[in-house]
């Protein structure tokens, strides 16, 4: 049997830079157990299988980039839940949330076929509770099981001891970054975690203590682009938990072809109303490269490279 679990290989590398980036996530409530292809789980019939696969075809026909996930939740199942998370234009510190509770699994779609492929805006935005999606996807990768599903059972016991009732703790498919297991994403802003103890969350949920407690733990902001992950991660430091609850607007001024360099203009906005402009340039930092498997499975190795920052000018 093969014993090797690739979160046990990560141990030196730096985890920022690493959170996905996409404008919108999907996140459909269906029971476990969950295949390795989401869409052949058990839950789902043929008829919906297709139904499913077919608005996924649909939505890359049309060249939109949306994640899909399952999850589900400690809670009696009366209904399906649908969650939807879309990254707004321009200044943002989140994403805005829609949510649905259906009657079953087939009434996601013709919901996700409005929202996706003609016109979401008539279904309004909600501001409720935070939603924390932890990957207990063991069929996709095996140190999700052995580490997420511990960290699941945490995470419910320090909800309930904080007595924290506008977060949601969620069971969820596979979202990347398994070799940083116990991972997890918070929604709405979108951050996301790996190799998370159970004192990391509870900072990250109170918003108080050491801001360096994130250091470890951190993987990244997703309404910015990978090079501009390591500067969101400096912003965190110089301006603690306030920087929570700013605004942000990145663009990327300048790459190079094999995206080892960029140039950033980023624009931030304090809750005062206080905007900064910084032009920045990143790099790969070629001299803390590591070679990993990227999962429990992959017999190769990859090289993976950190960013750092070259320059940082304050635009006045």
């Amino acid at each position: 049997m093969n014993q090797f679990f690739c979160s046990q290989q990560t141990e030196e590398e730096d985890l920022i830079g690493t959170a996905d980036t996409a404008p919108i996530y999907v996140f459909i409530e269906c029971p476990p157990p969950w295949t390795m292809e989401i869409w052949n789980s058990p839950a789902l019939s043929q008829e919906l299988k297709r139904d499913y696969l077919q608005l996924r075809a649909a939505v890359q026909d049309n060249k939109l980039n949306v994640r899909f996930g399952f999850i589900y939740g400690n809670r009696p199942v009366n209904t399906t839940k649908l969650l939807i998370f879309r990254k707004p234009f321009g200044f943002a510190s989140g994403y805005q949330k829609q949510k649905f509770n259906l009657s079953n699994l087939a009434a996601t779609l013709p919901i996700l076929k409005t929202n996706l492929l003609e016109d979401a805006d008539i279904y309004p935005a909600v501001h409720d509770a935070k939603d924390i999606f932890i990957c207990t996807h063991g069929s996709y990768d095996k140190c999700c099981a052995r580490y997420g599903n511990i960290f699941y059972r945490q995470a419910l016991e320090t909800v309930e001891k904080l007595s924290l009732t506008q977060v949601r703790i969620w069971q969820c498919t596979h979202f990347g970054g398994h070799r940083f297991a116990p991972t997890a994403i918070a929604f709405p802003e979108g951050r996301f975690y790996g190799r998370l103890p159970p004192e990391s969350l509870t900072a990250i949920l109170t918003r108080q203590g050491d801001i360096h407690l994130l250091d470890p733990v951190y993987r990244g902001w997703s309404l910015l682009p990978h090079p501009a992950q390591i500067v969101e991660r400096e912003l965190l430091h110089r301006l603690g938990w306030n920087w929570f609850n700013y605004t942000v607007n990145c663009q990327i001024l300048e790459q190079d072809e094999d995206n080892s360099y960029y140039c950033l203009k980023i624009e931030y906005q304090s809750p005062e109303g206080v905007l900064s402009c910084d032009r920045i340039e990143v790099m790969k930092d070629q001299t803390r490269a590591v070679a990993l498997h990227l999962s429990c499975q992959s017999e190769a190795l990859s090289h993976v490279s950190p960013f750092l920052i070259k320059t940082w000018v304050k635009i006045e």
